[in-house]
């Protein structure tokens, strides 16, 4: 693998790759000065700055086409979702909802809010209105993650209001034909987790996280312990990703991302034969994160932190590798 640092960046700004789409083509990051911040794509390595996002808004998806979605806040401080396509920013149709991924069809999900909860919702079009997914019994709202190559959609739901001492999250799926089901939840160190939120999904697999509440003196330290797993759809099974601290797993469902326990502040590269592949790093870096993966897990893209760089300074990374 090589690796080398995005253009785009302004002199003295931070920088960072949050996602891509699965042919690895089009990057979606941010670049800040202070409070100051740039949502950047790029296209086939060239960099371009979206306008019309507004403060809060950003861009959370991309397809293969360049679509991206994402959200932000209107004048009076409702969410909005936010589809930029053809050059420009649109506000999708619909009160107080946001988009968080995109499908290789177009279609759109995220959440929207209705009745005092957050619910899953789908845009069959950029310029249709939002349709509320259904929920299983039980459930009083939820958030779609995730839209799968077949026409799938994954999301997380939620037993109880967000936010409440009693909210499970729970890891659901909907087919293409509107029926769903909810996924099972991983056992970690021999006990039921008390909750899985997904964080991506593909063919036949959802990456996540297994959450585990603390007890006793342990729960005034930390309320709870979390730990990336992968669920294989066909078979039901979970097994445990590589890296025991990252609360959103990048991978393509074969190969995943951690940190190499050989060279602190290094990423490594998981193989499904369980080697390791060492990722190179950026001269002057003092931590690499990786975090999006084309769906061949040859590209790889993230940010490099500048080694005891005063207020964490990174710069926008992409790692190729044959």
């Amino acid at each position: 693998c090589t690796v080398r640092r995005l253009p785009g960046e302004r002199p003295g700004e931070t920088g960072r790759v949050d996602a891509m789409d699965p042919a690895g083509r089009y990057l979606l990051g941010t670049s800040f000065t202070g409070a100051a911040r740039r949502q950047l794509i790029w296209a086939d390595g060239v960099p371009g700055v979206v306008d019309d996002l507004g403060l809060s808004g950003a861009l959370w998806a991309v397809d293969a086409r360049g679509v991206a979605v994402g959200g932000g806040k209107d004048k009076e401080g409702r969410r909005i979702g936010l589809v930029y396509r053809d050059g420009r920013v649109d506000t999708l149709p619909g009160l107080d909802a946001v988009a968080r991924a995109i499908g290789p069809t177009g279609l759109i999900g995220g959440g929207q809010s209705v009745r005092g909860t957050v619910q899953p919702v789908v845009w069959r079009s950029p310029d249709e209105l939002p349709a509320e997914l259904p929920l299983p019994a039980g459930a009083v709202g939820g958030e779609v993650v995730a839209v799968t190559p077949d026409g799938g959609i994954v999301g997380v739901v939620h037993r109880a209001a967000r936010g409440s001492a009693a909210a499970e999250a729970r890891a659901y799926r909907w087919a293409p034909d509107g029926s769903g089901r909810q996924l099972p939840v991983p056992t970690v160190e021999g006990e039921p987790a008390d909750g899985f939120e997904p964080t991506g999904a593909g063919d036949g697999w959802v990456a996540g996280v297994a959450i585990v509440h603390q007890s006793g003196r342990q729960r005034d330290r930390q309320p709870h312990r979390s730990r990336g797993m992968l669920l294989d759809l066909s078979t039901g099974g979970f097994r445990a990703l590589p890296d025991a601290e990252a609360t959103t797993p990048v991978g393509d469902g074969v190969r995943w991302v951690g940190s190499d326990p050989a060279r602190p502040g290094a990423a490594a590269l998981f193989l499904p034969d369980g080697r390791r592949l060492g990722l190179p790093t950026v001269a002057g870096a003092g931590e690499h994160r990786v975090n999006a993966m084309s769906a061949d897990g040859r590209l790889l893209a993230g940010e490099a932190r500048e080694a005891g760089a005063a207020g964490e300074r990174a710069h926008a990374v992409v790692w190729r590798c044959r």
